[in-house]
């Protein structure tokens, strides 16, 4: 009998084969945890419960029969299309229509749907593909509840560290709630910290002490105060999964005792012996309690019970009990290898899940959808990024004394070719460079100008969120075309990828003007054709005449210099011979950088464009 058989799926699937475990087999239990071990770390696959199989790419099958000729050579049987089972059926949700009337911005029917649902339900996990707007469904489902009766008081969000500032930015941008990012009391207070141990060391010293330990206690009181002014006059407190490990931060939660908890990325939380995931069930007795995530089993079926641990802690009496339910452990080993009672567990779950599915949601979205995310600097960035900015308000001052020199109405022609203007016109325009360097990554400050503002450690938040972006867009089995102005970023990217487990055997192909015509073309059908390449990083030597037509991600490490280059840069992806209904756009911004400034030049062209030229009536459309 064999160990493994195979059923082909149905050609409206993204894999291409349903693989199955023979539970009775007698062969040797080694065979079984092999197989549960490789299928595991295939880089795309699912686990259809219902059916108890691995769904997976042909690419994976053959990893399997080279295994053992006689175990795992497959007999290969025409079946029905288990994938199209393995999705949560549309749910019918009515009385939608009013939901997130309130926000700035329009949302989606579909965001609306689910808005609806987890209102009526209080407590669920809504699952959605990567792009679709999970951030405004929690903003206008808070407003919802409130209106509703069934929450009163601050909420609470709970995301990666690298999304905070981008869900505070959500929040103002769709709401007019107020955010509040919470820090831990040293992150907190960590200038006044300084100011304290600098005062600490002088007190040594000091032959009357009786000042310094004054304004000590002065300080201390002060550091108080900035860590508990946090959680006052705020709507929404938006704090990282870390923070929570923090003990002041949950005790002030506590007695708060926020009745609203969204938590985004919720496959974060699935283990339920992580730190993370216990002191976020803390606060489990919240009335309204929703995860937002792509991707609810990112393991194996045992992260369902991590994740309604918090949603709804009463639904599974414990994880012994969800096991002995639901999973086939193997004896030896007590590695997940299967499940049972999938139906049961199918239906249990179901009152408190909602799935929209990428067709479901690309019906609805416009053919482009461009979307900001915000990080912010690392201290010594930000320190350093204030060095840079009080030179270039020192250059303009100068330039401004320079003009003065032709009068009131000065010709700029003239004014152009004078030798000092034009030495202080390139000062700027460097040192705004440095700015947007600083902004990517440190390593960019390479040439002899701009090695005197490396900040102390070279940490880039922008990079970290790029590779977490990836992460999310190459999970969901897309690829990603990645655009920098910087041919030198393309080597601190890979260098980035490579370190990161999941990633660092991803291939990468590449696109600049260094390279020759040829081997671009041969780097672009590289990415286009090899399913194992998923990262395109490019230079604006790409921006026309490149046809990624298959590519649905799109990435800008910083804005680029002008409307027309982000015009043609979003071109390679929004085609008419696209295969998907929607592309998407992310511009990684770093805040109170020189990002900001560049991005604010474009958008106003951009509006030019929107009213002149298009004869369009507002820039202000649905999100």
């Amino acid at each position: 009998m064999e160990l493994v058989t195979v059923e082909i799926l149905g050609s409206d699937s993204e894999y291409d084969y349903a693989v199955k475990l023979n539970e009775k087999s007698n062969k040797a239990v080694r065979n079984f945890d092999l197989f549960a071990h490789l299928v595991g770390n295939f880089e795309h696959k699912e686990y259809d419960i219902e059916n108890d199989a691995w769904l997976i790419q042909a690419k994976d099958l053959a990893k399997l029969e080279k295994l053992d000729a006689h175990l795992f050579t497959p007999k290969r049987t025409l079946g029905e299309n288990i994938a199209s089972r393995f999705q949560t059926q549309t749910k019918e949700v009515s009385g939608w229509e009013d939901m997130g009337a309130d926000m700035k911005l329009s949302l989606y029917n579909y965001q609306k749907e689910v808005i609806k649902f987890c209102l009526d339900a209080e407590t669920a996990i809504i699952c959605l593909p990567c792009g679709s707007g999970k951030s405004p469904i929690g903003i206008a489902l808070y407003s919802e509840g409130f209106k509703a009766g069934k929450i009163s008081g601050p909420g609470m969000i709970v995301v990666k560290a690298s999304l905070k500032l981008q869900w505070a930015s959500e929040v103002k941008k769709f709401s007019d709630f107020r955010p509040r990012i919470i820090q831990t009391e040293a992150q907190a207070s960590a200038s006044i910290r300084q100011a304290i141990k600098r005062l600490e060391n002088k007190l040594k010293k000091a032959d009357e002490p009786e000042e310094l330990t004054e304004e000590i206690k002065a300080l201390k009181a002060k550091a108080k105060k900035a860590f508990d002014d946090q959680f006052k006059d705020c709507d929404l407190y938006i704090l990282n999964y870390e923070t929570l490990l923090d003990e002041k931060v949950r005790k002030t939660l506590r007695k708060i005792k926020p009745q609203y908890i969204y938590a985004d990325e919720a496959h974060l939380i699935k283990s339920a012996s992580a730190k993370r995931s216990k002191f976020l069930c803390e606060f489990s007795d919240a009335r309204m309690k929703i995860g937002a995530t792509a991707t609810p089993i990112k393991r194996d079926p045992s992260d369902l019970y991590g994740l309604f641990r918090l949603i709804k802690p009463d639904l599974f009496v414990s994880k012994a009990r969800f096991a002995s339910m639901y999973l086939r452990l193997d004896r030896a080993t007590g590695r997940v290898i299967g499940t049972k009672n999938e139906k049961a567990l199918s239906e249990k779950i179901d009152p408190y899940m909602i799935v929209k599915t990428k067709e479901e949601v690309a019906k609805q979205l416009p053919k482009l959808v461009v979307m900001q995310r915000y990080c912010e600097f690392s201290p010594s960035q930000a320190d350093m990024n204030q060095v840079l900015l009080e030179e270039l308000d020192e250059v303009n001052e100068q330039q401004k004394k320079v003009l003065g020199k032709y009068g009131n109405n000065p010709d700029p022609n003239v004014v152009k070719n004078d030798p000092d203007y034009m030495k202080l016109d390139a000062k700027a325009m460097a040192l705004q460079t440095y700015m947007l360097e600083l902004a990517d990554s440190p390593e960019l400050l390479t040439s002899e100008g701009a090695k005197k503002y490396i900040p102390k450690d070279k940490k880039s938040y922008k990079l970290e969120m790029l590779i977490e972006l990836l992460g999310e867009i190459i999970e969901s089995g897309e690829k990603a075309a990645v655009f920098t102005r910087w041919v030198r970023m393309h080597d601190i990217i890979t260098e980035r990828i490579r370190k990161e487990p999941g990633l660092k055997k991803v291939g990468i192909a590449y696109h600049s003007g260094q390279l020759s015509n040829k081997k671009r073309d041969e780097e672009i059908r590289r990415f286009r054709n090899d399913p194992d390449y998923k990262v395109l990083l490019m230079s604006n030597s790409a921006a026309e005449g490149i046809n990624l037509s298959e590519c649905q991600y799109l990435i800008e490490m910083e804005p680029a210099e002008s409307y027309a280059i982000q015009t043609q840069r979003h071109g390679r992806i929004e085609r008419a011979d696209a295969t998907h209904d929607t592309a998407y756009v992310y511009q990684l911004l770093t805040a109170d950088s020189w990002d900001e400034k560049a991005l604010k030049g474009i958008s106003r062209k951009e509006g030019y464009d929107a009213t002149i030229i298009k004869g369009e009536d507002t820039l202000l459309g649905d999100q």
